[in-house]
């Protein structure tokens, strides 16, 4: 004899009186990953912004944009990274130097 399933008998591990504690941590992590997730993607910034950051007159965004391009850059960013080696501050060189590197 073919047992069948309805769709109700799927879901209740998760949904039956003696198992919402069990259901409320599974959707609490689930929900916790998920914002976790977005706030690291929203954190990081994108190439065009590495590259604004780069042309920047202060030398901690400089040096942020260079690294950013070192993570995530393309070989056309390569000069750019380039011409930061005769940056003007020596954090800014040295972050180019080992993006190059």
């Amino acid at each position: 004899m073919r047992r069948t399933f309805a769709p109700a008998q799927w879901a209740t591990p998760f949904c039956d009186g003696g198992n919402t504690v069990r259901a409320r941590r599974f959707w609490g992590c689930v929900l916790a990953a998920a914002l976790l997730w977005a706030t690291s993607v929203a954190a990081q910034s994108t190439r065009a912004q590495a590259l604004d950051a780069m042309g920047q007159p202060d030398p901690a965004a400089r040096v942020a944009g260079v690294e950013r391009l070192a993570e995530i850059g393309l070989m056309i960013d390569a000069a750019a990274v380039l011409n930061r080696l005769a940056d003007a501050d020596p954090p800014v060189r040295n972050a180019a130097e080992s993006a190059v590197w």
